[in-house]
């Protein structure tokens, strides 16, 4: 007798890959770091400007480098909780802490800046400086972690450029393109990677959501008339996309409208060239 032929057996398929875990930070290190090394810079500068100006430097090293200080350090700490806040938001909606960093870092940046500018602003010339002064501090964070971002792209892009160049000569393949910046100067950082999963919940909008909150409150606790209704849908993020996509398609269908009756009217011009002739 022949034995029974064995079931077949298949491997077991690979396990799920789930997205990289946020780096590790020791954000207490690096905010005393980066605001000691601004108080540096800030003392440096202070010093120079003295020596220009032929006055005491230290003087203006220690007003400087004081004044750099009390500006760092709270800017420093925001930007830390908004990445710690950031990376939370990632570990949720389960995408990659690795690549939202760049687009994370730029939007803690902006909103520290942001809030610090207020502060200051508010302390040193009063309420009425506040906007200004969060806008002048938030377009500074901006533009320095622009450069930061643009610095260590190009660091890491040129490590990988010479890794690739020498496994293209090991191998014989030909040389790897060169470095643009295309690819980070189209960066959203309102949302996340295209080819990355859709995330469970609406895209973050805090300042949508507080506005929303505020005019549903309104609107149930105040009588409100009539023409401020569309100055409040104005700035609803959701009803302007409502009203983009009821748009898009009246325009769709005025277009037909207008071919529907250029039709008719070569027809109808057609039929009375036709009858004139007979």
């Amino acid at each position: 007798m022949s034995s029974p032929p064995s079931p077949l057996t298949t491997a077991p398929p690979p396990p799920p890959r789930y997205p990289s875990p946020a780096p590790a930070r020791n954000s207490t290190q690096f905010v005393l770091q980066a605001t000691a090394a601004s108080g540096v810079t800030g003392s440096a500068l202070g010093a120079l400007l003295a020596a220009a100006r032929g006055q005491s430097r230290l003087a203006w090293a220690f007003s400087m480098g004081a004044n750099w200080v009390v500006v760092a350090g709270p800017f420093f700490a925001l930007r830390e909780g908004v990445l710690h806040y950031r990376d939370a938001q990632n570990a949720h909606t389960q995408t990659d802490s690795y690549r939202m960093r760049n687009k994370d870092e730029m939007i803690a940046s902006i909103a520290s800046g942001a809030v610090v500018g207020a502060g200051l602003g508010l302390l040193w010339r009063g309420p009425k400086a506040m906007i200004a002064g969060s806008l002048m501090y938030a377009m500074l964070a901006c533009g320095g972690q622009t450069a930061y971002l643009v610095g260590r792209q190009y660091r890491l892009r040129e490590g990988l450029k010479q890794r690739l160049r020498d496994d293209a000569i090991r191998s014989g393949d030909p040389p790897p393109r060169e470095w643009s910046l295309a690819r980070f100067w189209e960066m959203d950082i309102t949302r996340p990677e295209s080819h990355l999963p859709a995330p469970p919940k609406k895209e973050l909008d805090p300042l949508g959501d507080a506005f929303v909150w505020a005019r549903d409150m309104i609107n149930a606790n105040v009588d409100m008339p009539d023409w401020t209704s569309p100055m409040l849908n104005a700035w609803d993020i959701e009803y302007r996309k409502r009203l983009s996509i009821r748009l898009g398609i009246l325009e769709v269908q005025v277009r037909d409208l207008n071919e529907s009756v250029a039709k008719m009217r070569r027809m109808v011009g057609e039929s009375n060239a036709d009858s004139i002739a007979k």
